[in-house]
């Protein structure tokens, strides 16, 4: 995975985590830069964790699994943000949630990114088709314009012998 798009998405959930006062303005324990970094490299860690797993099946298409992941570290912001992912949960583990949620959001989102990836490559393919022609025509009409020029070099070289 793309080590830029992996902080993006950890500094999204970081992001989340902060608006929702998980990671306290006034921390009682602890620095709050410390827990900022301590967020974000988990956030780093499970995702590239994530992302290795859902890259080891070969019937996935990069692009889309990638699409699909972006949209779900957003789902699990909102969550996050709305609270669906407590502050201090009692009866689960807040990070197992969030993996949890991680891979359900993927599963959802995955057969979406793929039609938005094959939708996109085909109006690429059409524009490409469209260009191909554009220039096949461009050239054609160069040529045809040549013709009489070489036409009447030729003549003009034979009145001249």
């Amino acid at each position: 995975m793309n080590k830029d798009l992996n902080l993006q998405l950890s500094v999204e959930l970081c992001y989340a985590d902060m608006v929702c006062g998980f990671i306290s303005v006034t921390p009682v324990l602890g620095d709050r830069d410390e827990l900022i970094c301590r967020r974000l490299d988990h956030y780093q860690k499970i995702i590239s964790a994530f992302h290795n797993k859902l890259m080891c099946d070969v019937t996935l298409n990069e692009k889309s699994a990638a699409i699909a992941l972006k949209h779900a570290i957003s789902m699990i912001c909102a969550d996050i943000q709305s609270d669906a992912i407590s502050l201090a949960p009692v009866l689960y583990d807040r990070d197992e949630l969030i993996n949890s949620k991680l891979r359900d959001y993927f599963h959802y989102l995955y057969p979406r990114a793929v039609e938005v990836v094959k939708t996109a490559m085909e109006e690429a393919n059409d524009l490409l088709e469209i260009n191909q022609n554009h220039l096949e025509v461009e050239l054609d009409q160069k040529t045809t314009n040549l013709y009489p020029l070489k036409k009447k070099r030729q003549q003009h070289r034979r009145g001249r012998k």
